[in-house]
């Protein structure tokens, strides 16, 4: 075979291919002849191989250890660590859609792993993050495989040198627009979830359960809309481990509390109620007066104090994204900066609540 030809001499003699996995992509189960230990062998381009490399030289835990790497005629021969098991995309075709319970625990473990080749010294994003990808071994412990199109981060680019996507899960940064990130990596990690818990493609299918809200965080358009990093996210997925059943059931439900009660911490909530109230408290006690009328009546004053208020409330739930809504103003979710969108929102509230107030106060001089 061509692919047997290719292999060098020093392999052939050591491993001995079994079977194919995907004889068309060049993946073969082989055995050591030595230790009678099985592997994998994979000849194909690799876009960056410095990152196989790495991966040699230092193991990740949840990353099948790297054997060996040869380069022959432009292709790379990998032997690395067979993970006996199934990738999530077969287990949710042969099952059907995960639990919520199984879905995070697999989500924190993917996250560990991340996190550890967002944090090397040259940051690697691995751009093709789907359940295919994601092996479940018999001690229910999650493996992320096939590197073959991540690449290493650089502040200083503005694009990716190649656009390199796996359609329904790639972030939209990924098809050329900008240069993709760790946070590319997080939104797939949401579509990734969406397809665990439906069995459907993201867009195509809808999800309303207990982690809808922190998938539509994770797959919002704008990276800066997104987690930050696979760490935050981290910290969000194991914080739902911690809700009793009850909670978890209707913790879809807490993304309708206002910022500062939504993650249910009792020092952010004290902090919140206090704000709350001193805000409703200052707002509901200032004396406004019209440059034009003068004192104003009971009616014009307590509608103008309302008004404050809302304008007040309005900008925090803006400040905090409050359920996304940064991206349902018209015009705004295409702005790339997460600041300036928060204040044209600003902006854009105090304009409409202005005018409101002037139409009533208007009608209400006429009658």
């Amino acid at each position: 075979m061509e692919n047997e030809i290719s292999i060098p001499a020093s392999l052939i003699d050591r491993y001995e291919i079994l079977t194919p996995f995907d004889e068309e992509a060049s993946v073969f189960l082989v055995r050591d002849r030595l230790t009678k230990e099985l592997a994998v062998e994979k000849i194909k381009p690799v876009h960056n191989p410095a990152l196989y490399h790495q991966l040699k030289e230092h193991s990740i835990k949840g990353v099948p250890q790297i054997y060996s790497i040869d380069t022959v005629n432009g292709k790379t021969v990998l032997i690395e660590e067979y993970i006996h098991g199934l990738n999530l995309l077969q287990i949710v075709l042969n099952n059907g859609p995960i639990p919520e319970s199984r879905v995070l625990v697999y989500m924190i473990q993917l996250c560990d792993i991340l996190d550890q080749f967002h944090k090397m010294y040259q940051p690697f994003i691995h751009r093709d993050i789907k359940p295919g990808n994601i092996i479940l071994d018999s001690h229910s412990d999650i493996y992320l495989i096939d590197f073959n199109i991540s690449r290493e981060y650089r502040a200083d680019a503005s694009l990716d040198t190649v656009a390199m996507v796996s359609h329904h899960f790639s972030a939209p940064e990924s098809y050329g627009f900008g240069q993709t990130d760790p946070r590319s990596d997080i939104y797939s990690i949401g579509a990734t979830m969406h397809y665990l818990l439906t069995g459907g493609y993201l867009r195509e299918t809808v999800y309303d359960g207990p982690l809808k809200n922190i998938i539509d965080k994770c797959t919002m358009m704008d990276p800066e809309s997104r987690y930050q990093s696979a760490e935050e996210l981290r910290k969000v997925l194991e914080e739902e481990t911690r809700l009793p059943d009850d909670d978890n059931r209707g913790s879809r439900w807490r993304s309708f509390l206002p910022p500062g009660f939504r993650a249910g911490k009792p020092a952010s909530m004290i902090v919140a109620a206090i704000s709350y109230f001193l805000i409703g408290l200052m707002c509901f006690s200032m004396d406004i007066k019209s440059q034009i009328k003068g004192p104003l009546s009971a009616v014009d004053l307590w509608l103008e104090r309302t008004a404050v208020f809302i304008f007040f409330i309005g900008s925090i739930l803006f400040i905090f994204d409050y359920r996304g809504w940064l991206e349902m103003v018209p015009g705004i979710g295409k702005i790339n900066s997460r600041i300036i969108k928060t204040v044209l929102c600003i902006f854009i509230l105090f304009s409409v609540l202005m005018g409101l107030l002037v139409l009533f106060i208007s009608a209400m001089t006429s009658l």
